[in-house]
């Protein structure tokens, strides 16, 4: 609003306010009240309500394990200085102990599944290499015999003689198939087996480096600052039940600098912009006011996250 509106307004309020007297509402010699004008423009007000926080900050989640939620077991207090390396954070390991054992269990199982089939493998090939030799023998064996000249016996024994020697090299035969097919068998049978067994010690591995990421450590020199609940609007404690990708606790980098986070009306949508001037003012700090500018403004209108909304708003950065 410009200076000559200001004036605009001001002449209608006394001009009112002379009416006033004229019809006896003004009090019995009371002395008129003098206004000072001058020059200047009038800028609308938008308040937003916010938290300050560090521009950049390193966050500790929840990790994702197989039982999908996680039991915070223990956690630095909110404020708390910590050196790089040290403990911040447990959850609750109780469930993966318990499935720990039980897939020792299915390991050592696996173990003697495998070690029983190499064994019985082992014996069955061995079976079929010894049949094998004995056809060869007898193959061998039918060979001398059928290599006598047929001159020298009668007919029908040199034939049963050359018979028997074909019947020796189709058993020879036979039995090489045979154990060709056990070797294979045995082979394929071996490669499930240890398929399993490597299935279970990976088992064992995954859930031993899942128990070790339930111990978080600063990975930086700082101060712990405890996340809010997503919903119920207070800090996260020990005991709360945690989803995968929830932030527990934020390490800030106060060194990077600092920024607002800010919440604006949806009534007051459109009146706050990028470049946006503005002052803020921190509780802890009420004479101190800070200037600040607008650099992010969210853009889609959102509910508030710590309790039931019933109407909009939209997220600004300062």
């Amino acid at each position: 609003m410009t200076a000559a509106r200001v004036a605009v307004a001001l002449v209608l309020a006394a001009g009112a306010c002379d009416r006033a007297r004229a019809s006896g509402g003004g009090a019995a010699g009371a002395p008129p009240r003098r206004a000072a004008v001058t020059a200047g423009d009038l800028a609308p007000r938008v308040l937003l309500t916010g938290e300050l926080r560090a521009t950049s900050a390193v966050e500790l989640t929840t990790p994702r394990t197989d039982t999908w939620q996680l039991s915070i077991r223990w956690m630095a207090d909110d404020g708390a200085t910590v050196a790089a390396g040290e403990r911040v954070l447990e959850f609750d390991n109780s469930a993966f102990t318990s499935q720990l054992e039980q897939k020792k269990l299915l390991l050592r199982q696996a173990d003697m599944d495998l070690r029983s089939n190499r064994d019985l493998t082992a014996v069955a090939i061995a079976d079929k290499e010894a049949e094998l030799r004995e056809r060869g023998v007898a193959l061998a064996k039918a060979k001398v015999l059928a290599a006598v000249p047929a001159d020298l016996l009668d007919g029908r024994t040199a034939q049963e003689r050359q018979l028997e020697q074909q019947r020796a090299e189709a058993a020879v035969a036979a039995a090489q198939l045979e154990l060709t097919a056990a070797q294979r068998a045995a082979s394929l049978d071996l490669r499930v087996k240890q398929i399993e067994r490597d299935k279970a010690q990976r088992a064992i591995d995954d859930a031993e480096q899942a128990m070790a990421e339930l111990v978080l450590t600063a990975p930086r020199a700082g101060v712990i600052v405890v996340a809010d609940h997503p919903w119920e609007g207070r800090k996260l404690h020990t005991g709360d039940t945690t989803q995968p990708g929830w932030t527990v606790i934020t390490l800030p980098d106060l060194a990077g600098g600092l920024e607002v986070k800010a919440e604006l009306s949806d009534v007051d949508d459109g009146k706050v912009a990028l470049g946006t001037a503005g002052t803020c003012v921190l509780d802890a700090f009420p004479d101190a006011a800070l200037p600040c500018t607008v650099t992010a403004i969210t853009p889609v209108a959102r509910g508030a996250s710590t309790a039931p909304v019933t109407g909009g708003g939209r997220s600004s950065t300062l």
